[in-house]
Formats: structure tokens, C-alpha cells, sequence
């Protein structure tokens, strides 16, 4: 099974469900039921340095927004950037508990959503609208609800990019 969290802390632990997605993760029974964990969020800043991309100890495997472009992951990464006007990084970092001393390593998808495809972004909205009668126009100020909604497609496409639901049950 591979597991997606979707969360600001992607990156980093700044709290409550940093702590729990360690807990998670380190716990023998996740690791025993889990294949693969995925940390799915947006890029907050895009004024770090690469070696701080991923946070501390993160690894960056591609990168848009640094150059770090190996074709193999440009190849899969590109089309989704230019259709959705999204910058994608991809990497591992580690994932640690304190309390137990256990350290993990979890995939990493981040994304820089400041810039998006007013016309895609659009037709999903209108598709949150028909489907769940949400009405974005709403919240579409409010950059929390903004920023989920622009991650929301082009997260889904990098995750089939990386192997994530190709026959292997995903839980988001």
C-alpha cells in the first residue's frame, strides 16, 4: 500500500500533524503495512536555498525551480508543470520521532503553486462546484483554501509521475 499525507508540513515538522505523521510513520505496524509514504504539500517559500528545499537533511531529486532537471524526471515532471503553471520538486527527507529515536525516510512532492493556469484551475473549481456544491468563489481569497485547490491536480498527475497508483492501492 502506498500512503499520500497531504499537509503543510511536508517539509518540515511545525506541530500537531508533523507529530502525528511521525508517530505514524515510525509505528512497526505502519511500516509493516505501508510499501511507500508520500509527503504531499505546497512549496511556502521559494526563496530557500536548494540544500534547505526539503528541509533539513532532504535530499532533492528534481527540482524545476533550482535546475536540477535529470531527464528521466523532466520527462515526467515537465508536461504536468506546463499545463497546470506549476513548479515541481521532487525528493526523500528523514522523518523522525524523538520519543522513540526511530528515523524513517518519506518521498517528497512539493509544490510552488503561486503561479496556476487560471483556465484549468477554473474548470476544476467549476467541478468542485457541480460535483460537492462547493462554491470556491467563496474562499478563493483565502490562500489556504486557495492553495490546496491549486495543488489538488497537478499533485494527483506527479503522483501517477512517480509511480504512485500504477496497480498498487493508494490511500490519499
Amino acid at each position: 500500500m502506498i500512503v499520500v499525507h497531504v499537509t503543510h508540513e511536508a517539509v518540515e515538522k511545525i506541530g500537531g500533524i508533523g507529530t502525528v505523521i511521525a508517530g505514524l510513520m515510525t509505528a512497526d505496524a505502519y511500516a509493516e503495512a505501508v510499501e511507500r509514504t508520500v509527503l504531499l504539500g505546497p512549496l511556502f517559500a521559494t526563496d530557500r536555498p536548494v540544500n534547505r528545499r526539503l528541509g533539513e537533511g532532504g535530499h532533492v531529486i528534481y527540482s524545476s525551480l533550482d535546475g536540477i532537471c535529470p531527464p528521466e524526471w523532466r520527462e515526467k515532471f515537465m508536461p504536468i508543470e506546463k499545463t497546470y503553471d506549476v513548479g515541481i520538486i521532487y525528493g526523500t527527507r528523514k522523518v523522525d520521532e524523538p520519543c522513540t529515536g526511530k528515523c524513517v525516510e518519506a518521498e517528497v512532492l512539493v509544490m510552488d503553486v503561486f503561479h496556476a493556469n487560471r483556465d484549468r484551475l477554473n474548470l476544476f473549481k467549476g467541478e468542485l462546484y457541480k460535483k460537492f456544491n462547493v462554491p470556491s468563489q467563496d474562499f478563493q481569497k483565502i490562500w489556504e483554501y486557495e492553495e490546496y485547490v491549486r495543488l489538488a491536480e497537478p499533485g494527483f498527475e506527479a503522483l501517477k509521475a512517480i509511480g504512485c497508483g500504477n496497480g498498487h492501492q493508494m490511500v490519499i
